[in-house]
């Protein structure tokens, strides 16, 4: 698999994680159980920031090529593509809803609860056409010239915040509760 592909599964693989862990903590939230805030600002905080940063322009990026390359093959995907604005959008505003939440402002927990399931909802059914109807395409139509030149857009996981090997400390308890769900 070419390397650029390889580190989109990978983003999308943590993503994926992430979403577990948010949903374990929304669970909690709608049984009035405990949540850990912090970990839930930290989801979105990660959510809002890194997949602008380094994730989605490389999916941009393979989006122009393979549109320059095959005009239809890509335009399936041209919806998917044109919803990351869309997605960081959310990711925001589920982090101000947070932080009403925290400041006990005039949000109802089903306001919270509902944003937050929308926001994970949001996230995976992407991810999963992405999946479906970017990443294979690209793949038949690419040629490895193409990905050889897209590689030098591929950042070092080491960018990441969470994932990457010694990793920001800031999200260090992040870090140690998607291990622990994911066992």
């Amino acid at each position: 698999m070419p390397a650029v592909l390889d580190a989109l599964y990978r983003d999308h693989a943590n993503m994926v994680a992430l979403l577990r862990v948010l949903d374990r903590q929304l669970t909690a939230f709608d049984d009035a159980e405990p949540v850990d805030y912090e970990i839930v600002g930290d989801v979105l905080t990660y959510c809002r920031d890194y997949p602008d940063i380094r994730h989605h322009p490389i999916e941009d990026h393979l989006y122009i090529v393979l549109r320059n390359l095959n005009p239809e093959m890509a335009a399936g995907a041209a919806p998917i593509v044109a919803e990351h604005g869309a997605l960081a959008d959310l990711a925001v505003e589920a982090s101000v809803m947070l932080n009403q939440v925290l400041m006990e402002m005039s949000v109802s927990r089903d306001e919270f609860s509902t944003l937050g399931r929308r926001f994970v909802e949001a996230q995976t059914r992407h991810m999963e056409a992405e999946e479906k109807l970017l990443f294979p395409v690209a793949l038949r139509v690419l040629k490895e010239s193409h990905w050889d030149d897209m590689a030098t857009v591929v950042l070092d996981p080491g960018d990441d915040p969470v994932f990457a090997d010694g990793a920001v400390t800031r999200f260090d308890r992040l870090r140690e509760e998607v291990q622990q769900i994911s066992g």
